[in-house]
């Protein structure tokens, strides 16, 4: 009885740590600037810091717009389908003038935007950050069949703050 038990015990766990090897996908990194095969839109962020406490040694920050935006761009490499899809993202924020309390992330597609959460800029840790997840879908209530994700952003969201963008990192 007992070395069924154990037997079935070890089964589960081989079966689990299995499934958590297939399920651990790949993520796109895409850093601001980027110089490696990635484009970025800058809308805002005008002030450029250099560091080698910043990702790749550099990031961008905007101060005090109501509304401004930095869009970290992979397409070829982001994720199309006719059904949804979740996306998982992390920024990478390490300095201390970033100070937004509720910076905005999200997740761009078919002309609308799927938002991942709000990250604490002034207390993230000095590292990769997880933002949130957000489902991609079809707007086919406005005639969209399929969706693409292509490229995702941080945003201002509020006047009065130091919004930083270094480098994001997305999990499809």
């Amino acid at each position: 009885m007992f070395k069924k038990f154990l037997s079935y015990i070890l089964a589960v766990g081989l079966v689990f740590s299995t499934m958590s090897a297939v399920t651990s996908f790949a993520y796109i990194e895409v850093d601001n600037d980027d110089s490696q095969g990635f484009s970025n839109v800058n809308n805002g962020f005008d002030t450029y810091l250099t560091s080698s406490s910043h990702y790749r040694g550099d990031s961008r920050r905007n101060y005090n717009s109501k509304y401004a935006n930095y869009v970290y761009e992979f397409n070829g490499h982001g994720k199309s389908t006719t059904t949804s899809f979740k996306v998982s993202m992390y920024a990478y924020l390490n300095d201390a003038t970033f100070t937004n309390p509720s910076a905005k992330y999200v997740a761009y597609g078919n002309s609308t935007t799927f938002t991942f959460g709000y990250l604490n800029q002034n207390t993230a840790a000095g590292t990769w950050n997880y933002v949130g997840e957000a489902t991609v879908k079809p707007l086919t209530s406005v005639g969209y069949t399929s969706v693409t994700c292509s490229s995702v952003g941080v945003e201002t969201n509020g006047a009065g703050r130091y919004t930083g963008a270094d480098a994001v990192r997305v999990y499809f």
